[in-house]
């Protein structure tokens, strides 16, 4: 039974992130490796995503896995793809 993918819309501007418009994050790690195998894991999915590293309150290194900005409707087929490749646990940033 597949799992269904948690699509959460938030209001966020980490660090004054990316354009207008919805993007999907796809995960966010404390380590560059599991970020990189994440966005290898999107591209087999036919989903372009990025790593944009960022820096917890504490200085630890977090990279956040996320697709380009996308149109809302857009961003809502890219999490049913994810969903159908068994990559679950991802959020739809609205900004």
């Amino acid at each position: 039974m597949k799992k269904l993918c948690l699509a959460l819309v938030l209001m966020t501007t980490i660090n004054g992130a990316w354009a207008a418009g919805s993007a999907v994050q796809l995960g966010t790690f404390r380590e560059s490796d599991y970020a990189q195998r994440m966005v290898a894991n999107a591209a087999l999915a036919g989903v372009p995503a990025s790593v944009k590293e960022t820096k917890s309150a504490d200085g630890t290194p977090m990279y956040h896995v996320r697709t380009p900005r996308m149109e809302r409707q857009q961003a809502e087929q890219t999490v049913e793809r994810l969903r159908k490749n068994q990559i679950d646990d991802c959020l739809i940033l609205d900004n």
